[in-house]
This record gives structure tokens, sequence and C-alpha cells, in this order.
């Protein structure tokens, strides 16, 4: 647009940092002891979900697993310790980079197949949940530590 006889242009999008719960490079979101119980929120699919990849939101009091995290593909190193979760879903095979998972301190009585497809997870806290079986492919969970 031509505004007195100078182009005008839009203006850039503010940087990431202005999103107070993400690290000035954009790879980690901590939403930690800030007792939500959703994330309706945060429009993560359009201001981290290209960069983040270490996601904190323990010590919350999410009952079932936050979906907004589905939009965080990226990401590799999942917290979700101390939360009342019950159930985690089945889309938790999207997270193809993940190589930690810490749920422990849930309300877990038992864990997806799923969870099997993550090829390179290496660690997985599942301390102080309910959980009775474990899915019978987690033996091939070769880079499991």
């Amino acid at each position: 647009r031509h505004v007195g006889g100078l182009i005008a242009q839009a203006a850039p999008p503010p940087p990431m940092r202005e999103h107070p719960f993400l690290s000035a490079d954009g790879k980690r979101l901590c939403l930690q002891a800030l007792y939500f119980t959703s994330l309706p929120f945060l429009n993560l699919q359009n201001t981290c979900a290209a960069t983040v990849e270490d996601v904190n939101v323990s010590f919350n009091h999410f009952a079932s697993f936050p979906i907004e995290l589905l939009a965080l593909r990226r990401t590799r190193k999942l917290n979700l310790r101390n939360n009342p979760i019950r159930l985690l879903p089945a889309d938790l095979r999207l997270f193809t980079e993940l190589t930690s998972l810490n749920v422990a301190f849930n309300s877990l009585t038992a864990l997806p197949a799923v969870l099997c497809e993550l090829p390179h997870l290496r660690t997985l806290d599942l301390s102080f949940n309910a959980i009775e079986e474990l899915p019978p492919d987690i033996e091939n969970m070769r880079a499991l530590r």
C-alpha cells in the first residue's frame, strides 16, 4: 500500500520471546506448577509448534492429556509429572521425535500400545502410577535405558 509516496509494509510478527512461557530461543515451553486444568487459551499451533522441543507441564491439574500439546510435533522431552491424568491418547504416536516421557505421579492404570511405536524414546518414567500391565511390545523398545 502506498502512503504519501512510500510503500507501507505490514509489521513483522512479534518475536517468539513475547510468549511468556517460552524460552528465548523458542525451544522450551514451561507451564510447570501453574495449576492449569486445560490449555485452551494457548494457540500453540501458530506460536511455537515449529520450534518447541522440550515441554514441561508438570505439577498442574490436567485430568486428561492436554490435546493442545499434540500441535508440538517436534517435542523431544515431554514432562507430564504430577497431574491426575488417567489415560494417554493414541495420538501420542504423533510425537515421532520423542526421546523422554515423564508421566510419574499421575493416575494412569494402563499405557497405550502406541507408546511402543515411538522409535527414539530412551527415557520413560512411569513411577507412582497404578499401572497393572505393560503393553506386550514394550520389550521391543530397544532404545529405552
